[in-house]
């Protein structure tokens, strides 16, 4: 349910405004990876390309498989630093 309340913070957060160059978490491979936006589709309103600078590698991901780096503090998502524990 935490996922989903701020995955959808995060669907409203893309949707209101060009997110290129905003640092994200990704969830690949089964976690969730540091990546930033680097473009977002003109076909596909849901899908950003996003690049993974550890890793040195770039996909498009799909926005429900994106989310801000947050956590639960005081009854809601907060956002905070990505370069903090991403998991």
């Amino acid at each position: 349910m935490l996922l989903l309340i701020c995955s959808h913070t995060l669907f409203m957060k893309l949707s209101r405004k060009e997110p290129v160059f905003e640092t994200l978490l990704a969830y690949l491979s089964f976690r969730w990876w540091e990546g930033v936006v680097t473009e977002k589709s003109q076909k596909d309103e849901t899908s950003f390309t996003v690049h993974f600078p550890a890793h040195g590698e770039t996909s498009v991901v799909k926005a429900w498989l994106l989310r801000p780096c947050m956590m639960w503090k005081n009854g809601g998502c907060v956002e905070r630093s990505c370069s903090q524990d991403n998991n």
